[in-house]
């Protein structure tokens, strides 16, 4: 038996690695792999840091760092596993210089450079190669020479042959061909002779520069550092050893050049120097790179929501015009598919925000869209939904709706709309390809939109856009190619439908939320009492057979003397107004309760933004229909001093003044008083007539000739105080009595 199968033999039964054995165990055997030839203190170089080989124990190889004096220990295995990466080679080896420049990567070599390196490599190993080899001018001439007659060239000296040979044993195992690249970087002597003092100043100088000063004023803080430095330290130090040129003729040291602070701003990195002078948004956005980072497996699992307002104006279908919409979009990052929205009049809110959330997550009701050939064949859950910083966005309400719904947040960062460059590009075909095509629309420049004379006015209302808009959505967006799908992104190429396709097969979604959770987390509440013909909110009233079992509830309360209606909680969907929710907290029970009849048809897909615009043109136009101009104003009261001025001028006006001062006269001296009448006990709903009164302090007049009649005493002067009134006004006060029913006593 050989000795190699003694040693395999002699393992323990697990396959562990023995303490001298060299090798590494796969499936319990030890699989031997070659020792790396390192020499002693050669200097190497490990991810970057310079570490000294200090010994080998059984099979590892020890290393120092000089600096820091921390050893580090690595297998033959992981020193061959980091020249595979790249993070370990020899930069020299004990008697060799230990200054030499490494060569450069391959990777930088360039055409020329490379054939220049083959031809020396080309002498090189027709030198090492030969039986007589040796560091001889004698056995390497005649070699190279054989080869420049071959090339038709000069033959190399015999200094660089050697110093050829030197590369190729040092470096040529690690870098190849390159090891006998020029290095034309390293020539000359590019250390800093600018004096100590100087690169203070101009280190200040470039300071003020970068805070936003100009480079004129930034040098005058430069000089000034110079004048207070010789006023201070410079003062005592020896200045001997520097040269004369930095001294005036006083013996002070002088200031760099404004040309040298010039050169040494133009040192400073871009990218540093735009984010101090500019800011740090505007540099990252200027020396950014771009990632293409891997699609999802899974749809829903990544979503994207931005909103935009469109570029067109929409009508109500009774006529008023209802403003530009705004669209919150989301997009599936697995399929780059539209997968819901939400479209409202409003400025992006939170209402909307919602709504947009429910339509993705539910399916989609198409039949509102009957030319829609596609669809919409998407619903489920959201995971994780990235969305920018608008302030509709980040708000409480937001995170607490994400918690209940069991979504994730991501805030992307602000001011980098690249983030989700696929929706705003979304955005942008929209409008260009779809909203400027179509009547009403504003177009997006503002400026230019004068130079177009065909805009049309406003004509389409929410249904009809509406419509337009899922055609253009399903058939045209989710049906086209895309060259971020496919196998390669980028490459070829596949439509969202397709995707979408592919990728739902072992897509599983969790139970949806429920719809009451939707309408709790955006329903607008308020507490309502009940009347005879329902419930009032905003001008329409909802009323229907399920409030009966709210009215016929005996804990039900109507308004009295004792106290107030029964309130309950309504709750209204603000994208729906067709119908509210009643909580009826006697029982618990969520009540739906539906529009009246005659504001059933106004409410039908009515949202409460369009409500709103419709009360308020309504209140609008009544304002200016009820409200009459000044003139009209000053016209009418002409009319009536004239009526007023002919009626003066007419024969009847005397004769009404006077009428109308003798009942008044006659009125002054009778004081009615009023008195309450019972009606009968036999239940008679008329009164009893009364007997007539004699009116009091009544004196009569008797004339002292006998055989005087009534008739003479009634021809008698009364005074004013005594004279009943006169009979014509009699009959105007018995009439006005009657319908008074008073009782006149006469005092």
């Amino acid at each position: 038996m050989t000795d190699a199968f003694k040693s395999e033999a002699a393992l323990p039964p697990e396959g562990d690695v023995l303490p001298n054995d060299h090798g590494t165990k796969e499936e319990g055997r030890v699989v031997r792999t070659p020792k790396m030839a390192l020499v002693v203190r050669s200097r190497v170089i490990i991810g970057g840091h310079e570490y000294d080989v200090e010994r080998r124990l059984n099979d590892s190889w020890y290393f120092l760092n000089p600096k820091t004096n921390e050893p580090c220990c690595y297998s033959d295995s992981d020193i061959a596993k980091l020249q595979a990466t790249g993070r370990f080679h020899v930069v020299f080896q004990p008697n060799e210089k230990s200054d030499a420049t490494l060569p450069p990567s391959p990777l930088c070599v360039g055409e020329h450079a490379h054939a220049s390196n083959m031809r020396k490599l080309e002498y090189v190993e027709a030198c090492v190669r030969h039986p007589d080899f040796c560091l001889s001018r004698g056995v390497l001439i005649p070699i190279a020479e054989a080869i420049a007659q071959k090339r038709g060239e000069r033959v190399p000296a015999f200094q660089s042959m050697l110093n050829w040979i030197e590369k190729y044993d040092r470096y040529f195992a690690v870098y190849g061909a390159a090891a006998f690249s020029d290095r034309h970087d390293k020539k000359g002597n590019y250390g800093d002779r600018t004096p100590e003092y100087q690169n203070r100043a101009l280190q200040v100088g470039i300071d003020h520069w970068l805070k936003r000063q100009s480079k004129a004023n930034a040098y005058a803080s430069v000089v000034e550092y110079v004048r207070e430095y010789n006023a201070t330290d410079a003062s005592n130090a020896d200045k001997s050893t520097l040269d004369p040129k930095y001294l005036d003729e006083t013996g002070d040291l002088l200031p760099p050049s404004k040309r040298t602070f010039e050169r040494r701003c133009d040192r400073v990195d871009p990218a540093a120097r735009d984010a101090m002078r500019i800011g740090f948004a505007y540099a990252k956005q200027r020396y950014r790179t771009h990632t293409t980072t891997a699609l999802p497996d899974r749809p829903y699992a990544h979503v994207e929501v931005d909103h935009a307002t469109l570029d067109i104006q929409l009508v109500h279908p009774g006529g008023t015009i209802c403003g530009r919409p705004d669209l919150i979009a989301f997009r599936d990052r697995a399929t780059a598919m539209i997968i819901g929205y939400g479209l409202g009049y409003e400025e992006p809110s939170y209402t909307s925000f919602i709504d947009g959330l429910r339509h993705t997550m539910y399916p989609k009701d198409m039949s509102s869209f009957p030319k829609v050939r596609n669809g919409f064949p998407c619903f489920g859950r959201i995971e994780n939904l990235y969305h920018d910083n608008a302030f509709q966005f980040i708000g409480d309400n937001i995170r607490e709706a994400a918690r209940q719904l069991q979504i994730n947040l991501v805030r992307l960062q602000p001011k980098e709309p690249w983030l989700k460059g696929a929706l705003e590009k979304f955005f942008n075909d929209l409008n260009l390809s779809f909203v400027h095509q179509l009547e009403g629309t504003t177009l997006g420049n503002v400026v230019a939109r004068p130079d177009h004379e065909h805009l049309g006015k406003p004509t389409y209302t929410r249904e009809q856009f509406e419509h337009l808009l899922n055609i253009w959505i399903c058939d045209i967006y989710n049906a086209g190619n895309r060259r971020a799908l496919g196998h390669i992104r980028g490459f070829g190429g596949q439509s969202p439908l397709q995707a979408w396709a592919e990728k739902v097969r072992d897509y599983e979604t969790d139970a949806l939320p429920g719809r009451e959770l939707f309408i709790a987390l955006a329903g607008h509440t308020s507490h309502r009492t009940i009347q005879k013909n329902g419930i009032t909110i905003d001008h329409i009233i909802y009323e229907g057979p399920e409030l009966a079992n709210l009215l016929g509830n005996p804990k039900h309360k109507q308004r009295d003397m004792q106290g107030a209606a029964t309130q309950y909680k309504v709750v209204r969907d603000p994208n729906n107004l067709s119908e509210v929710y009643v909580h009826d907290h006697h029982t618990g029970a969520i009540l739906t309760v539906s529009a009246t009849v005659a504001h059933r048809e106004y409410a039908k897909d009515l949202t409460l933004t369009e409500h709103e615009i419709v009360c308020a043109r309504a209140r609008e136009a009544s304002r200016k229909k009820n409200k009459l101009s000044t003139a009209q104003l000053m016209r009418t009261k002409a009319m009536l001093n004239e009526i007023a001025a002919e009626t003066i001028a007419g024969p009847k006006f005397k004769t009404t003044q006077r009428q109308l001062a003798r009942w008044l006269e006659g009125d002054r001296r009778r004081q009615l008083r009023s008195e309450v009448e019972s009606f009968a006990p036999e239940g008679n709903d008329y009164l009893e007539a009364l007997p007539p009164r004699a009116p009091k302090n009544v004196t009569k007049h008797v004339s002292p000739e006998a055989g005087v009649g009534a008739s003479a005493v009634n021809r008698m002067p009364k005074t004013d105080e005594t004279a009943p009134p006169t009979n014509e006004f009699e009959d105007d006060l018995e009439e006005f009595r009657s319908q008074k029913k008073w009782n006149a006593k006469y005092d």
